[in-house]
């Protein structure tokens, strides 16, 4: 369990029913955006945030921490609306897709370099020899750029009956 942002953006890998409770109450989680899509913790983690009213949105992403770049768009995008916060990301173990997540967030949201910041996720067993992640943010950080300014269009013009993307 991490802090991203203090008092909106929390990261972990997948908790136990005990520890989930625990971290929704204790930080008041809005939001959980799942990145190791549907399993039997799934299940479970569902269950509870029904039961505590607690959304949430998941995301089948590759265990290395790559994955379509839309998805990735999409659950930064998730991460970075306020009307989600306080809001927990997590993946299996916490490591791989969820160090993506943040690398993107922080990069994006809060104009972080990617390099700066990346050491910060060897605290949560991301292990400094898993280069793929940053191999995949080297080709694909303009898709996902493209992809986000789409998701945003898309937002801007909600009032509309239909969304439409803005030009």
């Amino acid at each position: 369990f991490g802090v991203v942002e203090t008092g909106d953006i929390y990261r972990s890998g997948q908790l136990t029913e005990r520890a989930l409770r625990k971290v929704i109450d204790e930080n008041g989680i809005k939001t959980i955006i799942a990145l190791n899509g549907p399993d039997e913790e799934g299940v479970m983690e569902q269950r509870v945030a029904n039961e505590l009213g607690v959304r949430r949105i998941t995301f089948a992403l590759a265990g290395d921490g790559t994955g379509p770049p839309a998805d990735f768009a999409a659950a930064v995008h998730a991460m970075a609306d306020e009307d989600n916060w306080p809001v927990l990301v997590h993946c299996h173990a916490g490591a791989q897709r969820t160090t993506t997540a943040v690398l993107l967030y922080r990069h994006i949201y809060q104009g972080e370099s990617i390099f700066k910041t990346y050491p910060e996720h060897f605290e949560f067993r991301h292990e400094p020899g898993d280069w793929p992640v940053l191999a995949y943010l080297a080709e694909y950080i303009d898709d996902i750029k493209l992809e986000l300014e789409r998701l945003e269009a898309v937002e801007v013009a909600s009032d509309d009956p239909e969304p439409q993307p803005v030009n």
